[in-house]
């Protein structure tokens, strides 16, 4: 009774490690977006590391607004448009969830953002093209007025992409001091983990930003290495010396009883 207790206990055990072991670790990767970031496809702006499915992002574009080069730190800061630009390289399908343009700083009607999602997105996207033209989906929510606090959206598999919030105004959203601006979200899914899939976010200008003008940073979405299979096969190296060690155990135990 006491052996199969062991191994009862020996077997849960193991289990735990193998799930410890082998179970991917959702995470926050954090990012300081830099100016590098254009309208293009590929890899745009800051490189911001890997993503894992399940994996929440923040990509911080403060600088935007801040920069006196841009002109959004001085008088011009009111009537300046801004949008927020996102495009993958068509590595295959991926999806986000939970897509905001997170801010704190002070505002001319309500008193203050205090790290709150801002309502940008439009009920559409802004001039979509590749694969944001076909296999593609768009879906705000949270609506605001005209406009929406959050997104989630899937790329296709057909080709390259690229599409953009839709163009706001600091004055639109009474928005007179900005603090902190952060774009955030939630890989969703990737259709193949084994393609590579780049997708950058950045804030400028009108709509889609341009080169030169914008913040922003990318992500390669995670590809699976051997540290799962390396977890499993630990998992069960350990079950099995723990086994022995019970059994050894055992083993005394029962001389002990006869002696």
């Amino acid at each position: 009774m006491k052996k199969f207790a062991g191994l009862v206990a020996g077997s849960f055990a193991s289990g735990i490690a193998l799930f410890a072991l082998s179970s991917p670790a959702q995470a926050v990767v954090a990012c300081d977006g830099n100016r590098d970031f254009f309208a293009g496809t590929g890899r745009a702006g800051a490189n911001c590391g890997f993503l894992g499915v399940g994996d929440t992002f923040e990509i911080d574009v403060t600088e935007f607004f801040t920069d006196p080069i841009l002109g959004l730190g001085t008088g011009n800061f009111n009537n300046t448009p801004f949008g927020i630009g996102i495009s993958t390289s068509g590595g295959s399908t991926v999806s986000f969830s939970n897509v905001q343009a997170v801010v704190d700083g002070v505002t001319l009607s309500f008193g203050s953002f205090d790290g709150d999602p801002i309502a940008i997105w439009g009920a559409n996207p802004d001039n979509p093209f590749g694969s944001a033209t076909s296999n593609f989906t768009y879906t705000p929510t949270d609506q605001v007025g005209a406009t929406f606090q959050t997104v989630a959206f899937s790329f296709g598999d057909t080709g390259i992409g690229v599409f953009g919030s839709g163009k706001a105004s600091p004055n639109t959203i009474t928005l007179d001091q900005v603090n902190s601006f952060l774009i955030t979200g939630t890989l969703a899914s990737v259709g193949d983990p084994f393609a590579t899939n780049v997708i950058s976010f950045g804030v400028g200008p009108g709509g889609i930003p341009a080169s030169g003008s914008t913040f922003g940073g990318y992500f390669t979405t995670q590809v699976p290495g051997p540290l799962p299979l390396a977890g499993v096969g630990a998992a069960f190296a350990w079950s099995r010396r723990l086994r022995r060690k019970q059994a050894s155990a055992a083993a005394v135990g029962a001389g002990i009883e006869k002696a």
